[in-house]
């Protein structure tokens, strides 16, 4: 599907990724679906399909995104490192940045361990930030910033 990217796209290196991501336009709003765990070449791809997504908005307005979180949201602290980096470059020259939000359900494994990272990850950053349980008020929010 044209304006569809994912990891299977980008995947390359030495070792084979680990976890999976799928990011297309939806009504304006990017929505990526994570599926993990994660690891560094997985990272490594993810930030190839973002900037590849990002290439392709054309709109001018802010950018705006949901992530949805399947199965599970570990990483390795390399890995973790990955993200924050490719947060950084990847949105640097992206302006206006509006609002992030994930959907990350109770059943997700890592949520606990892994929230407290990416609060941080995502302080340092200045993107708004929001956690759900749900993909309704996850939009919700982001409507709400638009």
């Amino acid at each position: 599907m044209p304006g569809q990217f994912s990891t299977d796209q980008f995947a390359d290196g030495q070792f084979r990724s680990h976890g999976h991501y799928e990011l297309h336009l939806e009504d304006g709003i990017f929505v990526g679906i994570a599926t993990g765990p994660f690891n560094v070449e997985c990272l490594a791809a993810i930030s190839k399909a973002r900037k590849a997504a990002l290439a392709d908005w054309k709109d001018g307005a802010p950018v705006n995104a949901i992530t949805v979180f399947k199965s599970s949201m570990l990483m390795s602290p390399q890995a973790l490192d990955a993200y924050s980096r490719g947060l950084e470059q990847d949105f640097k020259n992206i302006s206006p940045l509006a609002a992030f939000a994930w959907v990350v359900g109770p059943d997700v494994e890592g949520r606990g361990l892994m929230m407290e990272h990416f609060t941080e990850i995502f302080e340092r950053s200045q993107i708004q930030w929001r956690v759900f349980e749900t993909l309704a008020h996850a939009k919700a929010w982001i409507a709400s910033k638009r």
